[in-house]
């Protein structure tokens, strides 16, 4: 064989090794663009939209693209692959079209046209695979640098006409169609005549965060299950300004923090009709797109006082007559290393002090205000707070406040903020929202939940040989993830929302009862012995929860729309509810009510006799049109007073119930010099122990001259 033969051979032998290594670095960048790509762009974008950060992916994410970019730069001009161009081109395109639709679909919700939304994302996301294979087309750089404005361009048009709402309670981004021009909320009602407004307390009133004992259940009540009959009466839906909070009720009116426009507002409404009766606004907001924009926290009215916290960390007291400001401070002065989700915890008022949970370091997780002047009383520290809100317990006959922060259920002197006792309980994200819920058998136990994958248990609390407190686990379980919801004690078991499902477990031993219904990160009241159940999509649902299961007995679709993670708030008979879109309030049929007192009645005839049970879980038909009325104006304001039904014909008659004629006034405020108080382990007197599966009365501190929280419910004889 002559030299020219072997050099042919040996150049045929180079160019097909080339041919080969052509075809795999071509295949190295698909699999890259159809895995690695799409999954990055997803990421990077929802932490930009959701919490407008770089994302950790970047540390990935930007080399696989550099990866790609290498592999393909200049790979079309080959001999072997430029023939195949346009079919690289095509497939590389709906590779990515398919790849980034897959990721996406199952990462986000819409609530209408779902795979459109998710369509036009994929489209609008093409430019990446370009770019990334910038280098791969022979074509001129204009005319590859065009294409890439034009796609480019295509996010633009999709960001036009879609947005991120927001994160679902199971951390599911929500998309819509944007909507251009929605209803204007306003943020005064300045001229309007000013009403005169009845904050003297009832029995019935739901004062504060999770009712008066912020325990999540009302007994002076039981509820009508018979809503074939008797269906919840709808008084009145609106629009209401951005927030998470709920309504705290006195007597005739109810209040709540919104959003509106630019201001964080509070807003009194008149209970039954809906009407603003006065705004507070103040010249600050939270955004957040990850968790959503708002206030997050429920007022607290006290002694005609309504006290609140904002999302940035305001703390003020408002007259509750004129929404006048009687003090405000801040307890994030520069709206500095405030929570991602904003500043939550609720206000506790004990006696003379006004407690919130500040978020600027770990000494100072628990703040006491003088209610009446605004002064810090005391800084109490135990860990970083979270999302929860401080409550007020009797443990041992002590009086103590409970704050689940970060890391720890913590329990601090109601006085003097002196720790007594604490409980490490957390999960990997430091996102603690739930409330600690008392238990008392034998023992007296604080059950604790929290979610991300951690799970509940029941601690033990008792005095120790010297004056010191003694913590033990009784059990833990993975069962029972309370996220942003709270669980109720019923008898001896325990019912909440398990990541989104209802639930039961048996508090003396941990074990799972049962678990059913699929209501979402929605929000739980007992009421009696029956469940109220407001699912994350608007829908309330009627169940009789037992050991053995909990039956579902009625429901009513829609009763708002929107996303809810909202409390409800129930002054019998009426219910209020929101989200971030609108309020509504609904009248619900109250057990051994003797007649039905309405301005318009839902029967024309008389109802008929109620079943003992109902056969079949009774679905209230929803309306066949759902129109949300406008609101750039407030309605014009009229007195209370003036109402057309008064508010004592329109409370329902509770034959077994006396509720008392005149409530006692307050115990003496706390002096600005904290009394002595006697020794932490005085012992409870026998007769006041609660039996086994119990439920404690409301909490009275007399040794400390602090009155108990709201009013005691009236109780049944």
């Amino acid at each position: 064989m002559n030299e020219s033969a072997v050099a042919d051979d040996v150049t045929k032998e180079e160019e097909q090794a080339v041919h080969g290594w052509d075809f795999v670095r071509l295949i190295l960048a698909w699999g890259l663009t159809a895995g690695a790509l799409p999954l990055g762009v997803g990421i990077c974008l929802v932490y930009l939209v959701l919490e407008n950060r770089l994302p950790p992916a970047l540390y990935w994410f930007v080399p696989a693209v550099l990866a790609v970019m290498g592999l393909t730069w200049g790979l079309g001009s080959h001999p072997s692959i430029r023939p195949w161009n346009k079919l690289i081109l095509l497939g590389v395109m709906t590779t990515w079209f398919i790849a980034t639709a897959s990721f996406a679909y199952p990462m986000t919700s819409a609530p209408q046209q779902h795979g459109w939304i998710i369509a036009l994302y994929a489209a609008a996301t093409l430019w990446m695979p370009w770019f990334a294979w910038f280098g791969f087309w022979p074509d001129s750089f204009f005319s590859r640098f065009c294409v890439l404005v034009v796609l480019v361009a295509g996010l633009v048009v999709f960001h036009q006409f879609i947005y991120v709402e927001g994160l679902s309670g199971d951390a599911i981004v929500n998309v819509n169609w944007r909507s251009h021009g929605g209803p204007s909320l306003a943020t005064s009602i300045e001229g309007e005549a000013k009403p005169t407004i009845d904050l003297k307390a009832t029995p019935y009133d739901f004062p504060q965060f999770l009712g008066p004992n912020r325990d999540l259940h009302l007994r002076s009540v039981d509820l009508d299950t018979d809503w074939a009959n008797h269906p919840p009466e709808k008084k009145w839906l609106q629009p209401i300004g951005l927030g998470w909070g709920a309504m705290a009720i006195v007597g005739d009116v109810a209040f709540t923090q919104e959003q509106r426009e630019s201001d964080e507002c509070v807003v009194c409404y008149e209970l039954r009709t809906g009407k603003i009766l006065w705004i507070h606004a103040d010249d600050t907001a939270f955004l957040s797109t990850f968790g959503g924009n708002g206030p997050r926290a429920t007022p607290t009215v006290d002694e005609g006082k309504v006290y609140t916290v904002g999302a940035t960390g305001i703390v003020q007291c408002l007259d509750g007559q004129t929404g006048s400001v009687i003090w405000k401070t801040d307890i994030l002065p520069e709206n500095k290393d405030n929570l991602m989700h904003g500043v939550c915890g609720s206000p506790l008022i004990v006696g003379d002090l006004l407690y919130v949970c500040p978020v600027i370091k770990t000494s100072e997780s628990l703040r006491a205000y003088n209610k009446k002047t605004g002064e810090v009383v005391f800084n109490a520290g135990g860990g970083r707070a979270a999302y929860s809100s401080p409550m007020l317990v009797e443990i041992g006959g002590t009086p103590q406040v409970l704050a689940y922060n970060a890391q720890n259920l913590v329990s601090y002197d109601p006085k003097s903020g002196k720790i007594l006792w604490h409980h490490p309980w957390e999960n990997n994200q430091g996102v603690n929202a739930s409330q600690p819920v008392l238990y008392r058998d034998d023992k007296e136990n604080v059950f604790l939940s929290t979610s991300y994958d951690k799970g509940a248990t029941l601690i033990s609390v008792r005095h120790g040989d010297k004056d010191d407190w003694k913590v033990e686990e009784r059990w833990t379980t993975r069962k029972m993830k309370n996220k942003f919801t709270t669980s109720v004690v019923i008898d001896d078991f325990i019912v909440g929302l398990d990541d989104g499902i209802l639930a039961a477990l048996d508090l003396k031993s941990g074990k799972p009862l049962w678990k059913s219904g699929r209501y979402g990160h929605g929000q739980i009241l007992l009421v009696g012995k029956h469940l109220l159940v407001l699912t994350e999509s608007g829908d309330l649902v009627l169940l009789e929860p037992t050991a053995k299961g909990g039956k579902e007995i009625a429901k009513l679709p829609e009763a708002i729309e929107g996303k809810t993670w909202n409390n409800l708030a129930f002054s019998p008979p009426y219910l209020l509810i929101r989200n971030s879109d609108e309020a509504a309030c609904y009248r619900l049929p109250i057990a051994g009510e003797s007649e039905r007192k309405s301005a318009e009645p839902i029967h024309e005839k008389e109802p008929e006799k109620k079943a003992d049970k109902p056969a079949h879980v009774v679905e209230i038909p929803k309306e066949t049109k759902k129109s949300k009325p406008t609101a750039e104006k407030p309605a014009p304001v009229k007195k209370v007073d003036n109402d057309p039904i008064p508010f004592e014909a329109d409370q329902p008659k509770f034959p077994d119930i006396t509720p008392p004629t005149e409530e006692p006034k307050p115990a003496a405020v706390m002096p600005p010099a904290p009394p002595t108080i006697p020794p932490a382990d005085s012992p409870k007197p026998e007769d006041d122990a609660p039996k086994p599966g119990e439920q404690p009365p409301p909490v009275e501190v007399p040794s400390l001259d602090l009155p108990p929280i709201g009013l005691p419910p009236a109780e049944k004889p």
